[in-house]
């Protein structure tokens, strides 16, 4: 059960490993190291409070024992309330090691959050993840009121979204689906068939940001059995911005 602390003012995912290594994480995925050896931790500017740190921090190795638990069970608390939190840290042989870490805290007051596949980010306030199920009850529930409001991204001027629906077209009209990322003069839509001859082209003015009410619709009833190439240019208040793509039509 992974931890998530304050530590030097970063948000931190702490987690037990099997071969007795309490490793670290950054908000971004990156592996923490620290070494005893570093010159800079010469004057004890470690993680750990009363002496030089090595990062991972290690429980004494693997345990070669088959009737031995592997799991390592890991909590935070401040038990001296002096504001910094202590590491506990149980293996399933009964062993108990306990850490203070400098410059830790069970509060985030302002940490970047970024997901690499969506690219989310925001600021985050409140309770971290102290013990496994998130409090002594174990109820893991996270208070999310206790998160501040992610502010309104900026926005961009952008085709997000654009195609003709369904595709293959078979009956006498196909539907525009079009989101863009911020508020538009207008938008032209034009259709060129295999020649490159243009055979549609139709108009809309004042879109307003996000996607586009189903209510624009292209007439195709005098469109053969093809392939078309449909480009969509949109003018926002910067300029335009063009995207194209293919759809079928079938009689």
């Amino acid at each position: 059960m992974p931890l998530v602390i304050n530590l030097q003012n970063h948000l931190t995912v702490l987690i037990g490993s099997p071969d007795g290594l309490i490793l670290a994480v950054d908000s971004l995925g990156r592996k923490l190291t620290s070494s005893s050896f570093d010159p800079s931790q010469k004057s004890r500017f470690g993680i750990l409070s009363v002496d030089a740190s090595d990062w991972p921090l290690t429980m004494g190795g693997i345990t070669l024992d088959s009737n031995d638990n592997s799991t390592i069970q890991l909590s935070a608390a401040d038990l001296d309330g002096d504001g910094a939190l202590e590491l506990l840290a149980q293996s399933g042989t009964g062993n108990l090691n306990v850490w203070t870490l400098k410059k830790s805290s069970s509060k985030v007051g302002s940490v970047a959050l970024k997901a690499s596949a969506s690219n989310i980010s925001g600021a985050m306030t409140g309770p971290t993840w102290l013990m496994a199920g998130g409090n002594g009850a174990r109820q893991n529930f996270f208070d999310v009121s206790t998160l501040n409001s992610p502010a309104d991204a900026s926005p961009i001027e952008s085709i997000e979204e654009f195609f003709l629906f369904p595709s293959p077209v078979r009956g006498p009209v196909a539907t525009v689906h079009l989101k863009i990322g911020a508020d538009a003069k207008g938008a032209r839509l034009r259709i060129y068939d295999l020649a490159g001859v243009k055979v549609k082209d139709q108009s809309w003015e004042n879109l307003p940001k996000g996607l586009q009410a189903y209510n624009q619709v292209l007439d195709v009833s005098r469109l053969g059995a093809d392939v078309y190439t449909a480009l969509i240019e949109v003018t926002f208040a910067s300029g335009t911005r063009k995207k194209w793509v293919r759809f079928g039509v079938i009689r």
